[in-house]
């Protein structure tokens, strides 16, 4: 879907009509657009309403927030919402599956780290320390880059969302059963 002006409708002046339920509009008018040219202008009547215009003060004054600071349930009803209303939500659908992603990455990391505790515990608690923040950053930019072919369109959202937990739980797996016993 590409996005273009199809309409633009400018008013000197702007106000809500409560009981109409419409915008009144004063020294106002109208262009319409097609593939880029103007097709039509109308200077439009000294006080006017346009009944297109549905929405209320209230839906400008929304407040804006990120997808960090909603809940899970928030950020799907917001989701859904765009969604309905055409737009490209790959980037927040991919957030949005991270928010449940994410936090199942600490029995994952337990389960990677299990082995490293065994093959670094002969070297000394700075090599298990440094191996730890070794492969915490690995998981962030596994993450962070994952997340960014999502967000473009190269992975689906789910698989974009949960492929790092995946990666690393398979990964934990490999090692574990590779440990000396």
């Amino acid at each position: 879907m590409t996005f273009q002006v199809r309409r633009r409708v400018f008013a000197a002046r702007a106000r809500w009509s409560e009981t109409q339920k419409v915008w009144v509009l004063e020294g106002s008018w109208v262009r319409d657009f097609a593939d880029g040219a103007i097709v039509r202008y109308e200077h439009l009547p000294p006080v006017t309403s346009l009944p297109e215009l549905t929405e209320p003060p209230s839906y400008f004054n929304r407040e804006v927030r990120q997808a960090f600071q909603m809940s899970w349930r928030e950020l799907r009803n917001y989701i859904d919402g765009l969604q309905r209303a055409g737009f490209d939500v790959s980037t927040l659908s991919v957030q949005w599956h991270e928010k449940v992603a994410f936090p199942l990455m600490a029995p994952v990391s337990m389960l990677l780290a299990i082995p490293f505790a065994f093959l670094v515990g002969t070297r000394g608690a700075v090599g298990g320390v440094a191996l730890g923040m070794g492969l915490g950053v690995a998981y962030l930019s596994v993450a962070r880059l994952l997340e960014a072919m999502g967000g473009v369109g190269q992975l689906p959202p789910f698989l974009a969302g949960w492929s790092p937990d995946i990666i690393f739980f398979f990964l934990g797996l490999y090692f574990f059963f590779k440990m000396p016993t």
